[in-house]
């Protein structure tokens, strides 16, 4: 199955331009078609919770607010329009599908974010979304893992240079990391160099070696570095020095082998590059 869907959610959080760049560079490389998502805010979600007041009040703050999301959809559009065509972006309706390369589409929604991103990231090939600020954005990330399950690229806030060119894969055997090695194979089989880091390249731990997965990766065409990872610290941090170490544009691992309560009372290793990351990376649930 190869990538031929990306969806790019965007809003005037000043974050859109970064995620279309990530979204574009991938695109380009895959030939895939991106769908740009925007949320337009219901004016319900506007009133105070717990705040009693007229229906007269009710009305106006109603009113203000469908001015306000009519206003603000205008604007992200604007931006979404100047990025086309500063960038050489063909802007086709949505249901067209990518001819003669990297095609793109508008799409309008009312709701949440994190909402649509769960649901319209269903027929998505790839989600990407912005790295979260603290709290802020962890919903949409989480909606395209837990809702979704679609592979998703969290990208900083940086435009990547070469993305997808030199590959870090995370392997510890278990179903999540073998899930995303395989949904991201046609980034791998695009890739220059792919190295697959391991801390058990036995396998004791897991029952799978780096090397099982070395060579179901060569059946693919895909020729990969195993490295050993030394772990005398977070296991996240030891993944993002090593992806650092070898020049990789892109981390590629399963995200919340444990549950996602677990990994926040417990620390876990998605939780800790969620939080650390300053490079693109590409999990799957």
């Amino acid at each position: 199955m190869g990538i031929r869907s990306i969806l790019a959610p965007v809003r005037g959080d000043g974050k859109g331009e970064i995620v279309l760049d990530h979204a574009c560079s991938l695109a380009k490389r895959l030939g895939a078609h991106i769908d740009v998502i925007h949320a337009r805010a219901r004016p319900k979600d506007m009133l105070p919770f717990g705040v009693l007041m007229t229906d007269a009040m009710k009305a106006t703050i109603l009113d203000a607010a469908e001015i306000h999301a009519k206003d603000e959809e205008q604007r992200v559009r604007n931006l979404f329009d100047n990025y086309c065509a500063d960038n050489g972006l063909k802007i086709v309706e949505q249901g067209q599908s990518a001819q003669d390369g990297s095609t793109i589409s508008w799409i309008e929604k009312t709701g949440k974010q994190a909402n649509l991103v769960g649901l319209y990231g269903r027929i998505a090939d790839l989600v990407v979304v912005p790295k979260p600020d603290a709290e802020l954005g962890i919903n949409t990330l989480e909606a395209a893992l837990m809702d979704a399950q679609v592979p998703t690229l969290m990208c900083p806030n940086k435009k990547p240079e070469n993305l997808g060119n030199t590959i870090a894969l995370a392997w510890n055997g278990s179903e999540q990391a073998a899930r995303a090695i395989k949904r991201s194979m046609p980034i791998l089989q695009e890739a220059s160099t792919v190295y697959l880091m391991t801390s058990d390249e036995d396998g004791q731990t897991s029952g799978l070696s780096a090397s099982d997965m070395q060579i179901a990766l060569t059946r693919h065409g895909v020729d990969c570095v195993v490295h050993q990872l030394d772990v005398d610290h977070e296991i996240g941090q030891t993944l993002l020095d090593m992806a650092k170490g070898v020049r990789a544009d892109m981390l590629v691992m399963g995200a919340y082998s444990h549950s996602r309560r677990r990994e926040l009372v417990m620390g876990g290793a998605t939780h800790y590059i969620i939080n650390n990351a300053r490079m693109p990376v590409l999990m799957l649930h």
